[in-house]
């Protein structure tokens, strides 16, 4: 396959890729357990195979997403424990019990040099659903073939850690104050430093985003500190603060030193504010502020300078960055003939729904999507796949 074209995209060409011939993998072994995780990064594809019956999980890489190769397997001593307790509650009278967990990947990151994996198994007594499950353990990998459990701060959440070609980057808490942290490997971690104003009286930050500019830090600022007007009394909504609020994005390129941005339609408010980040990819961020059910989003390529993006495109989709790349993606379940759209960002930083041709995916339950150097690779169950090739301009 050829690598993706640079400029911006505007059709998919999907290719059925037939099966028992390629991707060069086992197709796994039934079970409700038992299957596989898809996941694309800069430099391939992978799939993580997990046997529930044997509790194995093995990565598999490709460059392609046709031909791959095993990586080692994970060693999954840390969740022994969570195993041996499980099956201490087996009466006998299931012979499938081993079979009734299953990985669940919670966030897959990368970096210049690394792979960051979070994910913890779940596991069912087969009457009363899920009954048990693992702690979320971090990985980190070079190469995607052999991963290593990564020890990271004890107040960092890892489902939220962010990845970028600047690094890895995340928030912490020191008590009621937050922190944030840095690590150009997702092994060692150092503290960085929140910009004053997001640690004053009535500010608050959200999660941080890494990218090739830098990184990229969401929060609120109160303006102005307001009484509290009405009484503790009776009903609910008696009390409002009349304090001012409004949303704040700052950039940095160290995690350390944080230069406010200016936000057009980012103005003051009486009302709460929420304001996220979202990467896109490694050189588009989006950021959101709802105030009162009402979004604004803007559009960045360098965390500095941003673009308001008319008629909120981002959120207002089913589902964001599924592919975990440049693409933003509405799934229906079930066939994607049946309105199933993909988008991307042009040069211009408008929103553009791709055309799609071909052997146009279809899937018995949840599709999977990863996308890599050669496009768009699709997977159902682990068993059929397909490609979508993407043409340019």
């Amino acid at each position: 396959m050829s690598p993706v074209p640079s400029g911006a995209w505007t059709r998919l060409r999907w290719i059925a890729i037939p099966g028992g011939h390629s991707p060069v993998v086992p197709a796994p072994p039934p079970g409700w357990g038992t299957g596989v995780t898809l996941a694309g990064f800069s430099k391939g594809y992978l799939e993580f195979m997990w046997n529930a019956h044997k509790r194995t999980l093995i990565p598999w890489i490709s460059v392609d997403g046709l031909t791959w190769k095993a990586g080692a397997s994970f060693d999954l001593s840390i969740w022994a424990a969570s195993f041996k307790d499980y099956d201490s509650h087996n009466d006998g009278s299931d012979p499938n019990w081993h079979d009734e967990c299953a990985v669940v990947l919670d966030n897959f990151q990368e970096d210049l040099d690394s792979l960051l994996l979070v994910d913890h198994v779940v596991c069912s007594d087969g009457k009363c659903g899920f009954s048990s499950m693992t702690e979320v353990t971090t990985w980190i990998s070079p190469d995607a073939l052999s991963w290593t459990m990564a020890t990271i701060p004890s107040t960092v959440d890892p489902i939220l850690i962010s990845g970028g070609s600047s690094g890895f980057i995340a928030l912490g808490s020191a008590g009621s104050t937050a922190t944030v942290w840095i690590s150009p490997d997702g092994h060692t971690w150092t503290p960085g430093a929140l910009p004053a104003a997001a640690l004053a009286a009535g500010a608050h930050v959200s999660d941080p985003v890494s990218f090739a500019g830098g990184f990229v830090l969401p929060g609120v600022v109160r303006l102005k500190s307001g009484h509290r007007a009405g009484s503790d009394e009776g009903c609910v909504g008696d009390v409002t603060d009349l304090s001012k609020y409004q949303g704040a994005l700052w950039w940095s390129p160290d995690g350390t030193t944080w230069t406010r941005d200016t936000l057009s339609g980012a103005n003051p408010t009486y009302n709460p504010v929420d304001m996220r980040a979202i990467r896109i990819d490694d050189h588009t961020v989006v950021a959101a502020q709802t105030i009162a059910g009402s979004t604004v989003e803007w559009a960045s390529t360098d965390g500095k300078t941003w673009t308001r993006l008319k008629g909120n495109p981002v959120y207002s989709w089913a589902s964001i960055g599924e592919s975990r790349g440049d693409l933003i993606a509405g799934w229906d379940r079930g066939m994607i003939q049946n309105g199933s759209t993909l988008s991307v960002f042009s040069d211009k930083l408008a929103l553009v729904t791709l055309k799609q041709t071909g052997d146009l995916p279809w899937w018995d339950e949840y599709p999977q999507l990863a996308l890599g150097p050669s496009g768009l690779l699709a997977c159902d169950g682990g068993t059929r796949f397909w490609i979508g090739v993407p043409t340019a301009g």
